[in-house]
């Protein structure tokens, strides 16, 4: 943060990670970041005229109007209010407003419950619900804004991530987020892992210890999704690896019997079975 001109404070102690941040303080954070990022720094919204203006910060005031004009960061009723505290719900809400580019709609009740719906699904945050209405301390605002980065600077990652926050809440909001539905194969089609190092090396361990039959990323098709009967195997084979599986069952066979267990293919049958017992 320091580095990249989102904080003055150069340790962790000036910075104060666990003290609350206030409405002015986030603005200058998510301005800076929001620039950092290269998103458009056109206004799109004019009405940034805020009748607590005489309570900013001069040195942040330039933050507010700025996050203000890009539909990033609003207030309510006419107010910014500088020195209140943010809340994890309002600081989830305004990094969504970024990945998504659009204002939200915060006629929900509970307020925020779509945000958060959506923080959880890109890994934002894994806290409960229950305590979204607190406030963020800076500490997390911190680790809010490095999870959003890596999200930002990564193209099919961010495509990704606009289908997770979608998909999140699309029970209620199917017919106006319909243009953001993504399917994650199409953009896979278009990533070339062949040659990537890191997925061969891991499928040649696998491959060596029986936990697939395919040795090159193109037969092991891994943007393909698994199934749950498949993984089962995968499961057996990698706990062989670590001593007898039949040491690891907790629960007799009995308990396994499922009555779908026909329409599983014939060869992973035992896998589910053992899977389930261990």
């Amino acid at each position: 943060m320091y580095a990249n001109g989102l904080t003055m404070y150069n340790n962790v102690a000036d910075y104060r990670p666990d003290d609350s941040l206030t409405r002015e303080e986030a603005a200058k954070i998510v301005g800076q970041a929001y620039m950092l990022w290269g998103y458009d720094q056109g206004a799109k919204n004019s009405n940034c005229d805020f009748a607590d203006s005489d309570l900013f910060n001069p040195t942040l005031a330039d933050f507010i109007t700025q996050v203000c004009q890009r539909n990033v960061f609003v207030g309510s009723q006419g107010n910014f209010m500088p020195h209140d505290t943010l809340t994890k719900a309002q600081a989830a809400t305004v990094l969504v407003r970024i990945l998504e580019g659009k204002k939200s709609d915060e006629s929900k009740d509970p307020r925020w419950i779509d945000y958060y719906k959506k923080a959880q699904a890109i890994g934002l945050t894994a806290d409960s619900q229950a305590n979204f209405d607190n406030a963020i301390s800076r500490r997390d605002m911190a680790i809010f804004m490095w999870r959003v980065q890596q999200v930002v600077s990564n193209e099919q990652l961010k495509v990704l991530s606009l289908n997770s926050m979608n998909k999140a809440v699309s029970d209620e909001q199917d017919n106006n987020n319909t243009s953001l539905f993504v399917d994650y194969t199409t953009i896979a089609a278009n990533i070339d892992v062949s040659n990537d190092p890191e997925l061969q090396e891991a499928l040649n361990r696998m491959y060596d210890n029986g936990l697939t039959s395919f040795s090159n990323p193109s037969e092991y098709k891994p943007f393909e999704l698994l199934s749950r009967e498949q993984a089962a195997k995968m499961l057996v084979r990698f706990a062989g690896l670590y001593g007898d599986v039949n040491s690891l069952v907790q629960v007799p066979e009995q308990t396994c019997i499922f009555a779908d267990m026909d329409s599983v293919i014939q060869e992973l049958r035992e896998y589910v079975t053992q899977v389930c017992r261990i």
